[in-house]
This record gives C-alpha cells, sequence and structure tokens, in this order.
C-alpha cells in the first residue's frame, strides 16, 4: 500500500491511489488491520477486526478478469428492482387469499364446555373459565372434536378466539362478556407454539409464512398443521 501511494499519490492527482474505487477496499483492509496492533486497542477498537473478512477481497486487483465479473454482477442489481417489486406482489397476492382463508385457524381448538363459563375466584373476582380438552387437533374444519384419536381425550366443542372470522366458532358468553376478564390460562390461545410466528392471522405473518414456504424450508410441517 505505501508503495503504492509513493508511486500513484493517495488522492489528490489523477490517477492517484484513492482515485480507483477498487482501492477503497484495499485502503479499508489494511488500515483497519494496523489499528488491530495499536497496544490497549484490544477492548475499545475490537469490532474493526470485523473488517478481516474482506481480505480475500484483495485479490480482486490481481485479477482483472475477476474484476470484470465483480462490476458486472453489481451493475445488474439495480436492474433486478422490477423482479423484486413483481416477486413482492406476488407475495402480497398469496398472502390476502391465505388471510382470508386461515385467519384465526390456528386458534381453533377443542374444548371442555360449548361456551365459556363464569368462575368466582380467589378474592371474589370473576373470570371466564373454557378449558380445552388436551386434544392436539385443530377443529373447524372436516374435524369437529366429536372422535378424538386418543382414548383419554374427551369429547369437546369446536371454538376460537373472540374475533374469528367464523361467528359460529367465537366464544359465545352468557350475557355478554361484561367487560370481565379470562380466568388465568383460559383466554384462547393457539394449539401449537411453533404458529405464534407462523400464521396467517395478519399481512405481516402472511408473508413470513410464503416466505418460509418459497424457501422451502419447513414447508411441510407447515402444511400438515
Amino acid at each position: 500500500l505505501v508503495l503504492k501511494v509513493v508511486a500513484w499519490g493517495f488522492f489528490m492527482d489523477k490517477g492517484s491511489y484513492l482515485r480507483d474505487a477498487w482501492n477503497w477496499l484495499d485502503f479499508v483492509v489494511v488500515v483497519t488491520a494496523l489499528i488491530s496492533y495499536i497496544p490497549g486497542s484490544s477492548g475499545n477498537l475490537s469490532f474493526f477486526r470485523l473488517f478481516r473478512i474482506l481480505r480475500p477481497l484483495r485479490s480482486l486487483n490481481s485479477v482483472p478478469q475477476l474484476k470484470v465479473l465483480v462490476n458486472t454482477v453489481i451493475s445488474s442489481v439495480p436492474r433486478l428492482a422490477n423482479v423484486t417489486i413483481m416477486m413482492f406482489f406476488c407475495f402480497w397476492i398469496f398472502a390476502i387469499i391465505g388471510i382470508t382463508i386461515l385467519d384465526g385457524v390456528f386458534y381453533r381448538g377443542c374444548h371442555v364446555e360449548p361456551a365459556p363459563k363464569l368462575r368466582t375466584i380467589e378474592g371474589g373476582s370473576k373470570c371466564w373459565d373454557w378449558k380445552l380438552t388436551g386434544d392436539t387437533r385443530l377443529c373447524g374444519g372436516h374435524y369437529d372434536c366429536k372422535s378424538p384419536s386418543d382414548a383419554k381425550v374427551t369429547v369437546g366443542h369446536c371454538g376460537g378466539h373472540e374475533k374469528d372470522p367464523n361467528e359460529d366458532l367465537r366464544p359465545k358468553f352468557p350475557g355478554g362478556k361484561q367487560g370481565i376478564p379470562w380466568c388465568e390460562g383460559q383466554e384462547p390461545a393457539k394449539i401449537f407454539a411453533e404458529t405464534d410466528f407462523v400464521h396467517f392471522d395478519h399481512i405481516g405473518g402472511a408473508l413470513l409464512s410464503i416466505f418460509q414456504c418459497m424457501t422451502m424450508e419447513g414447508w411441510t410441517v407447515l402444511m400438515y398443521q
């Protein structure tokens, strides 16, 4: 680096060292490597060591054909904007379809009673109680909680959360909810904990689910759930 600066100049002259953008990378890698050798810099300046991962890129200066290839890839990135917009548009369409069909599905579980019951707890306060049967299957479609696969699980009644798109599956509070809270652990929750992040309850979760299916990572688990 020092020999190049002496021979070409540092910055001011035309054709000097830093006038070439590729030399910026070389300069940053060398300078950050030297900083790490300063006494007492092991703590405050240790983050400069991250720049060491750029060292292999210095070889681009010695292989002109490789520089041409990398420049071509970089220059093609802005032209991918239309492709990115089209891909995001497709994601958005499938996310809307997913929300329309599957909104609230992961909250639908089998309950012991057909409707929540008002219960009085310690201190005289009241809360709504709506226990699950323990059935691990989702309901609301072909399955109606009447034929559990586990003999230890009792026959139940299918129900979802208070804003379920299907009004028949919403909890029906006798006399209305009246502002009374749910008992601890009795508020309708998702049957599978992993669906707290991957679901179709809103556009963000739907886009994440579509992205997971696109990467083909764990999409079969999502499909069977």
